[in-house]
């Protein structure tokens, strides 16, 4: 079976993302795990020579789903979050109208992926699918993603980047979804360090637009504060090395349709706190502290339980690590390739 692992339409910002992240990580596992003969699609071609096309992505409100191909489609949806919640994602009206398209091309998919079963409900209930369509594939953290054991080469990372010695993480971007106010006053209330990932941080063009009134508030709040190190976007090895430096990681999201950072953080034994709703508690298992992403005091004093007690942190490194275990690529990547089968028969 030849198979076009099709991206030549994601938008670019979602290339660098967890959404660009999943797609190379799946060619790859395809590739070394399958029988299948997969190609990674970047620019528009013709796709007639596949025997099946696998949009790895979705869009809402831009014109991205293939229509008209003469063999079948499977399109991975990875939340719903723009169509859950408009007042933080505004379409306009041009997207209203992409919208229309995209849904049509939607329903004459051949089959849905979605990341985890939370989406493959909303996709259910949302947009009025067949739940037989739909098939919940877990993604998964790159292997990579380990303990360090080597305190030379952590001691090195702290000094490349004068990071203190006891601090609380935070991976992500700016999105209204990722609560980063309520976090980052948890974090501040807690006494401790905050130390941020992500590129959109450091990012302060375009404050007006509406998808930006969030990180607008949050520059007003806390730009310049002294307990709060921005280190933008970094190379997979320091994510990881941080990550081992880390006393826990904070993902206190409002909604999420997976929340890779937990798996990666428990694969490098890190302990993570996440909110007790969405697709964070269905990810997270045993191995996390679920809070109250709406309670600023539940986060703060979920962060003081960990720096107090070594036991509370021993136990969630444990159950954290067990849980990672069941997310792998090699799991994703035959499931996957059973749907494309599936899809042919």
């Amino acid at each position: 079976m030849k198979v076009a692992l099709d991206i030549s339409r994601m938008h670019d910002l979602s290339l660098e993302r967890g959404i660009g992240v999943y797609a190379k990580n799946l060619y790859h596992a395809l590739k070394q795990h399958t029988d299948l003969e997969v190609d990674l699609v970047r620019e528009k071609v013709n796709l007639q020579k596949y025997d099946l096309v696998h949009q790895p992505f979705f869009d809402f409100y831009r014109r991205s789903i293939l229509t008209n191909l003469p063999v079948p489609l499977i399109v991975t949806i990875h939340d719903l979050i723009p169509l859950m919640f408009k007042a933080h994602y505004p379409s306009g009206i041009k997207g209203k109208i992409n919208w229309h398209f995209q849904n049509s091309g939607l329903k004459k998919t051949s089959k849905i992926i979605s990341v985890s079963e939370i989406v493959k409900n909303d996709i259910e209930r949302i947009l009025k699918i067949n739940s037989e369509k739909i098939s919940a594939i877990y993604s998964a953290p790159s292997e990579e993603f380990q303990k360090i054991n080597d305190q030379a080469i952590l001691f090195k990372t702290m000094e490349k980047y004068n990071l203190p010695d006891k601090f609380v993480l935070y991976i992500g971007n700016i999105n209204w979804n990722k609560n980063i106010i309520s976090t980052t006053q948890a974090v501040l209330d807690s006494g401790q360090k905050f130390v941020i990932i992500g590129s959109s941080f450091l990012d302060k063009a375009s404050l007006n637009h509406p998808e930006k009134k969030t990180f607008k508030k949050w520059l007003e709040k806390y730009n310049g504060n002294k307990n709060i190190i921005l280190m933008g976007s970094l190379s997979q090895s320091d994510v990881i090395k941080v990550m081992n430096l880390a006393k826990c990681l904070v993902f206190a999201s409002y909604y999420e349709g997976f929340g890779l950072p937990i798996l990666e953080a428990q694969r490098c034994g890190l302990p993570v706190i996440t909110s007790n709703i969405s697709a964070t508690k269905e990810i997270s298992g045993s191995g996390a502290i679920l809070i109250n992403p709406e309670s600023i005091d539940e986060i703060s004093g979920a962060i003081k339980r960990l720096f107090i007690s070594d036991d509370l942190r021993k136990e969630l490194i444990k159950k954290g690590s067990e849980n990672a275990e069941k997310f792998s690529w090699v799991k994703t990547a035959k499931e996957t390739a059973k749907i494309y089968k599936n899809a042919l028969t």
